[in-house]
């Protein structure tokens, strides 16, 4: 059976061969040879040839060997004038066998790459695209095994003056898995830009469509965009925005379609000579489903309009004016709410060397319409204390502590206050060829009264280092570790959560003394658990330690490597070895 495969693949290999020559041979009796060599110009031709050695093993699965012995060649040229038709490409050939403890398997890999440009200087340039790859090809270290084929083109086109550019657009993408199956998606698109005299307009569209193979699910999406912008001066900026996105899901459990309908529209106004800033916009929102058995339709329209003025350096007045209208369901709601604020930040206060600044601020709101109707007055003061420290030579210590206290009167009753504290305490020393940095930052929240007792707590530790051991080599690392604690109103305290992620990585450009000779090795180390400890059994952790060896004399590329991870309870351990030459220019 292999033999026959392998008989069908050179018939398929001499068939294109044939045809080139038969084409070539047909052009050379027509064309004469000198208008022949004005039109074809010198090939630009280069590739290499390879083998690729993979071992892998994951858990208590088998082990599979893989052997692949690749040669890929590329090609760039033009026809006639660079201008005129510009054409690069390249095709890979691999012959594949794999060893497992079930047996063995045998065949043939293909990829390639080709780029089409008619016209590209011109105003209506045209380009068509080919790409098939596979991950096997690829030379690294991959988890799960991919085909990725995609083909297509774009069409543009720009108007003499330059004021209007069109564009057109295909794409196809089938991208295949062992694990998954094949997902074949289909992507189409038409834009439109339109310059005027301080203004632009684009309009888009696109569809989407992507057929899971296997199972048979689609799913479809068409979007309509349209973006207007105004900018007469530095001063005033107007954008706008219409959009519509429908969306349908066949899938084996369910059919559903939705539809996003959003119109919007956004104005500044900033004077120079004038120490305010207005601003205003307007949004309408629909959105309407449909699960096969009933209609849930829902639309929103909002107004809002909103100015800063700086009453002096430090003291700044806010004012904001909301208005929304909620249809849902057969109901209707309108909701409005009006804010007023000020704020004042004196400047820092400096003593021996301390820094000090402290800020207050007030608001009052009033919102009517809803079931929420209510009045509030927030104020808020609060301050901080930051100093550094020499710690030596190159090195420097800083600390800081802050603190806020806010109190919030309600209409709808209680007076619900909140006192938040946090520090810092930051390191940071360069000296020669090294340098060091670690920030511990702590900060605890709590809001009570009024029926409310939230807490929210944070630790945050950061470590991060950079090395040059030698001219030749150097060590980079860092380490992060987080725990969060919070409770908020019925929900209970469910304890401790930390995350920790750290990364070491060593480096040498001559490793072994041996010039050329690079090696690296790189280890990383994620966690995500719910107990104090980032090491314990339990919780999401991942890891991984790769080294690699890579050497390079001429055009010959030779590489080692060897991974070791730790992924959802699961160890694999990968090794890939390759040796490739490149030949040409």
């Amino acid at each position: 059976m292999k033999h026959k495969r392998y008989r069908m693949w050179c018939a398929r290999v001499y068939s294109g061969v044939g045809v080139v020559a038969l084409i070539s041979a047909m052009w050379m009796a027509v064309v004469p040879a000198a208008e022949a060599a004005h039109w074809f110009v010198p090939l630009r031709w280069w590739g290499h040839t390879s083998y690729d050695f993979h071992w892998d093993k994951a858990g208590g699965e088998s082990s599979v060997a893989q052997h692949l012995f690749a040669v890929n060649l590329n090609a760039s040229t033009y026809v006639w004038q660079p201008w005129f038709v510009q054409l690069n490409g390249g095709l890979g050939i691999a012959l594949n066998h794999s060893d497992a403890e079930t047996g063995g398997t045998s065949g043939t890999i293909a990829s390639g790459h080709s780029k089409l440009l008619i016209l590209p200087q011109s105003r209506f340039p045209l380009s068509l695209h080919f790409e098939r790859s596979d991950s096997r090809l690829s030379g690294e270290l991959v988890g799960i095994q991919y085909t990725d084929t995609r083909y297509g083109l774009v069409q543009r086109y720009r108007t003499p003056a330059g004021g209007t550019t069109l564009l057109a657009g295909y794409d196809h993408d089938a991208y295949n898995t062992a694990n998954d199956g094949e997902d074949v998606s289909n992507f189409a698109r038409l834009e439109m830009t339109q310059h005027f005299k301080n203004q632009e307009l684009k309009v888009s569209g696109r569809r989407q469509k992507t057929e899971h193979r296997v199972s048979g699910e689609t799913y479809v999406q068409d979007t309509v965009i349209a973006r207007h912008s105004y900018r007469p001066s530095g001063t005033f900026d107007a954008e706008s925005l219409a959009s519509v996105i429908d969306t349908a899901d066949d899938t084996q459990f369910m059919q559903s379609t939705v539809r996003y309908v959003q119109l919007s529209s956004y104005a500044f106004w900033h004077p120079s000579d004038k120490p305010v800033t207005v601003t205003g916009g307007a949004r309408y929102f629909a959105l309407s489903t449909d699960g096969g058995v009933t209609a849930n339709p829902m639309n929103s329209i909002n107004a809002n309009a909103g100015i800063n003025y700086n009453l002096t350096r430090h003291t700044r007045l806010t004012g904001t004016a909301t208005a929304t209208r909620v249809s849902a369901a057969g109901h209707q709601m309108l909701v409005t709410a009006q804010t007023a604020g000020i704020a004042y930040q004196p400047a820092y206060i400096y003593f021996d060397r301390f820094q000090y600044s402290w800020n207050v601020s007030g608001s009052m709101q009033n919102r009517s319409g809803s079931d929420d109707d209510r009045k509030r007055v927030d104020g808020q003061v609060g301050h901080a204390l930051q100093r550094s420290f020499p710690a030596g030579p190159g090195a420097a210590l800083t600390a800081s502590v802050s603190q806020s206290v806010s109190l919030h009167f309600d209409s709808a009753g209680g007076v619900p206050q909140r006192v938040s504290n946090s520090g810092m305490l930051a390191w940071q020393s360069t000296q020669g060829n090294r340098s060091t940095s670690m920030r511990l930052t702590v900060s605890d929240s709590r809001t009570f009264g009024g029926g409310v007792g939230d807490i929210f707590q944070l630790a945050n530790f950061q470590l991060s280092s950079s090395s040059r051991l030698s001219m030749d080599s150097g060590l980079t690392g860092s380490l992060t570790i987080q725990a969060v604690r919070q409770s908020a109103g019925d929900i209970p305290d469910t304890g401790i959560h930390t995350s920790s992620s750290g990364n070491l990585m060593y480096r040498h450009n001559q490793a072994f003394g041996v010039p050329r000779l690079r090696f690296t090795s790189n280890l990383k180390l994620n966690a995500n658990v719910a107990t104090p400890l980032p090491w314990v059994e339990n919780g999401d952790q991942r890891s991984m330690w790769e080294n690699r060896l890579d050497y390079v004399v001429g055009r010959v590329d030779v590489r080692l490597c060897a991974r070791l991870s730790y992924i959802n309870k699961v160890y694999r351990t990968s090794i890939l070895f390759q040796i490739r030459r490149g030949f040409g220019d």
